[in-house]
């Protein structure tokens, strides 16, 4: 069977996230064979980990409460909502956060710090944050199983039969791959309760993003497997196509095309029109408006719905999130918060050892949230953390001594 999970790495990194109906999007390497860790498991030096879903409203953030130095919540104004308790925390999603308790073991807590337990209790999570109000989760067999944010009850559970569990897409579907000897036929899509929605027909298949997914058909021939967009109800929205030839769903009738005899990706429409080409990366979807893609040239650039170039280039840059992206034009330059118009909101600095003249960079340690964002300044000796809001102005920081 050919499988085209490592397309989504190289030109596709993107997942949805949302609480209730809000929907948002973050970028990461979604390769579900190579789990890229939380839970514990990849718990950042400042006990922090990751970026709260931009879909959550709920005005706390992780923070490291320096009267005993573990993690509680602030407010917008730097005050501790929640006392610092936790040896790790992470950002609110649906109104939940998940934290490291003193005994070792992880749990959810509301905004009225009410510690809830993990229902089927996963042996870790991968990302600890509700998606239209379910949680994809690792069990101890090693299945990943989906859980609902009310009773954290599986909806789906890690039975050695789901040999993978995509995410909850706004479009109320969820993929999944299911063990069935003598056959490459094993994907299909249940709904956000677990039911099925389209049974298991496919030979490989995608989280769907904007309505559409793409998925791998059996050739009735016997040959290789040709590849097909569909719709939430099944129906193809483009029909099964030549082997390794895929249209990637960015949002509705737009898609990246990959050819494996092009060393480049192109943004084109339903009807063939390309929007634009030479891509080797993506970091988002239209967000605002705007859409980040690395170029052959390895710049990055914010494209609009027509493919024309809007910001850039830039040597590296975050996707928007709360209106806002993180931008560098070069390796040594200040990282620069952008609006839309490519006005500057925030402006890092970098920091000069006078004895030594190396310079020491700030940068973006997450991106803005609910109109915070949390940036570090790393030294030889210690490493600072800073919340600022969207004037640059320090709402809270502490320090973590490298010496200790």
């Amino acid at each position: 069977m050919k499988k085209f999970w490592y397309v989504f790495v190289l030109i596709f990194a993107v997942i949805m996230t949302a609480c209730e109906n809000s929907p948002a999007h973050h970028y990461d390497d979604d390769d579900d064979d190579k789990p890229s860790g939380g839970g514990g498991k990849d718990t950042t030096a400042s006990g922090i980990s990751e970026l709260t879903p931009e879909g959550d409203k709920t005005l706390l953030w992780p923070a490291m409460d320096t009267t005993n130095n573990l993690y509680g919540y602030i407010n917008e104004k730097g005050e501790f909502a929640i006392p610092g308790e936790y040896a790790s925390a992470y950002g609110f999603s649906c109104g939940l956060a998940y934290v490291l308790l003193d005994n070792g073991s992880w749990a959810f807590i509301n905004t009225d710090n009410l510690k809830r337990l993990r229902g089927d209790a996963p042996l870790w999570v991968e990302k600890p944050y509700f998606i239209y109000n379910r949680l994809r989760y690792m069990g101890s067999n090693g299945h990943y199983g989906i859980m609902e944010n009310q009773t954290f009850s599986s909806v789906i559970t890690p039975d050695e039969a789901y040999e993978q569990v995509g995410n909850p897409t706004a479009d109320g579907l969820i993929m999944y791959r299911k063990y069935i000897a003598g056959t490459d036929v094993r994907y299909g899509y249940k709904d956000l309760d677990g039911n099925e929605a389209l049974p298991i027909r496919y030979t490989s298949a995608s989280d769907f993003v904007g309505g559409m997914a793409l998925v791998g058909i059996q050739d009735s021939l016997g040959g290789d497997d040709l590849f097909a967009v569909i719709d939430t109800k099944g129906n193809y929205v483009i029909e099964p196509s030549q082997v390794h030839i895929m249209y990637v769903p960015v949002e509705k009738n737009v898609f990246l095309l990959w050819d494996p005899t092009q060393s480049t990706v192109s943004m084109v429409t339903k009807e063939g029109t390309v929007l634009a080409d030479g891509i080797i990366e993506t970091r988002s979807t239209f967000q605002y408006g705007l859409m980040l893609i690395k170029k052959a040239d390895s710049q990055w650039y914010f494209i609009d719905r027509e493919g024309h170039v809007v910001l850039g280039p830039y040597a590296d840059a975050h996707a928007f999130f709360d209106g806002l992206a993180w931008t560098r034009v070069s390796e040594t330059a200040p990282w620069k918060a952008l609006d839309k118009e490519g006005q500057t909101a925030v402006a890092l600095f970098d920091t000069i050892d006078a004895a030594t003249g190396t310079h020491y960079y700030v940068e973006p340690e997450t991106d803005f949230h609910n109109g915070l964002v949390l940036v570090k300044n790393v030294q030889p000796m210690f490493t600072q953390y800073w919340y600022l809001n969207r004037e640059g102005e320090i709402v809270y920081y502490w320090e973590l001594d490298k010496s200790k």
